[in-house]
């Protein structure tokens, strides 16, 4: 029985590790990759690859682009289950008798604030 409590644990474990040194890996890999490529007769390729990198800079600010099929992988899950987290919202006040309303972050209202915490269950 304790074995089976234990793999949920494991695979969201594994899921994190693989994506970390994935994130590190690749981001290393691929850019000596491009850089060898500019040195062989594919150097058109690694030139078309920095011309689209500079025109699609943008793209992050205009909201990116969503793939439905990513965000369904199991990964996010196995990810989300490992940093179990817990977000909660609420009004900080001078008066209880105060109706919430949208408020600037940078700046308080009559000693109203919203404030937003977070926290691992860990």
């Amino acid at each position: 029985m304790a074995c089976d409590t234990r793999v949920p644990g494991l695979v969201e474990a594994l899921c994190v590790y693989q994506w970390v040194w994935t994130f590190l890996g690749m981001g290393i890999s691929c850019t000596l990759l491009l850089a060898y490529l500019f040195f062989t007769p594919l150097w058109p390729l690694a030139a078309l690859y920095l011309a689209w990198l500079f025109l699609d800079r943008n793209t992050p600010e205009r909201g990116g682009r969503r793939s439905q099929w990513i965000r369904e992988w199991r990964i996010w899950k196995h990810m989300s289950d490992y940093f179990p987290i817990t977000v909660r919202s609420f009004l900080t006040t001078q008066t209880a008798e105060s109706e919430p309303r949208p408020v600037d972050p940078t700046i308080e209202w009559d000693g109203i604030r919203w404030n937003v915490e977070g926290y691992n269950h860990m």
